[in-house]
């Protein structure tokens, strides 16, 4: 297997998810989350922004916003998974439109560096035989031997600098690109988040990336080491492709459509509500013995 950030984030977030989507491989039937599709329509317009401008060519903010446009139409599917269902499509595709025109008014003339590359690919040995294969958003030459690593977010929740020097995706990358230029005076991890126009950069003396080599190492291993590939339940499972043939989640599919009669019967369903009254009385009983508790506890003060 060739290994990336996103498949060994997949593993430690989810390993039966990891199995579904890169060993199992099942049919199912897969919905576009308007989530994924509005990130990677933001990308292309301000990656086409750079691409231009390396062709001499510098885009106004009508020309970015046409191509946003155009963009979220050409690949626009029949329909999009919505999990927040409050929210229809043009809420966010208004929120990608309001994310594109905070960027360009931001960072225009955009002359932070020169753009050796957008989408660039990028190898990292990180020993025991093990390679990853990743892509760097835009890759900027800073000067004076020094490269710089942007990741464009679309993320709502704007992060802590601790919670950002525990994201090992733009270390790794770092770690490829001093494999790859070893003349390299360093390389600056930052990121962009859209839904706050700012950029926030990881401090070089930070990153240890010799204990990063050896914890993906030991990721990897673990991977191929793993015999049962089990859920782990969170939030993030209503966002998951393989939600209805999970074993942690497929009972919910398998009733949702019950009518009520049927749903009561079901025997998942009749355990369930069998343990709930359970718990009820367990609970009643607790409640009954702490006020006989406290009752004897008065009478032993008393007497």
């Amino acid at each position: 297997m060739e290994y990336s950030y996103s498949r060994l984030d997949t593993f430690k977030q989810c390993p039966r998810k990891f199995a579904f989507k890169y060993l199992e491989k099942p049919d199912i039937e897969r919905q576009t989350f308007i989530e994924s599709y509005l990130g990677t329509i933001c990308h292309r317009a301000i990656q086409q922004i750079y691409k231009d401008l390396a062709l001499s060519k510098k885009m106004s903010l009508e020309d970015v916003l046409a191509f946003y446009e155009a963009e979220w139409d050409r690949g626009k599917p029949e329909s999009f998974r919505i999990v927040r269902e409050r929210y229809a499509e043009e809420h966010y595709r208004e929120t990608g439109r309001t994310y594109i025109r905070d960027f360009y008014k931001g960072n225009a003339p955009f002359e932070d560096g020169r753009t050796i590359g957008i989408e660039k690919d990028v190898r990292i040995n990180v020993g025991n035989g093990y390679m990853l294969v990743g892509y760097i958003d835009r890759l900027v030459d800073q000067g004076d031997g020094h490269f710089e690593i942007i990741d464009f977010k679309t993320n709502r929740n704007l992060p802590s600098l601790q919670e950002l020097e525990q994201n090992w995706q733009l270390p790794l990358y770092h770690m490829g690109l001093l494999q790859m230029f070893p003349d390299l005076k360093g390389v600056t991890c930052s990121w962009y988040f859209l839904a706050h126009s700012k950029k926030m950069s990881l401090p070089r003396e930070r990153v240890d990336l010799e204990a990063l080599r050896a914890q993906v190492a030991g990721l990897i291993g673990k991977v191929e080491s793993t015999k049962e590939f089990s859920p782990n339940p969170t939030a993030l499972c209503s966002w998951c492709d393989y939600e209805p043939i999970c074993p942690a989640r497929k009972h919910l599919y398998a009733v949702a459509e019950l009518p009520p009669e049927k749903f009561e019967k079901d025997a998942g369903v009749s355990l369930v509500n069998q343990y709930m009254a359970a718990k009820r009385e367990k609970t009643e009983a607790e409640q009954k013995i702490a006020g006989f508790e406290e009752k004897i506890y008065a009478y032993c003060d008393q007497h």
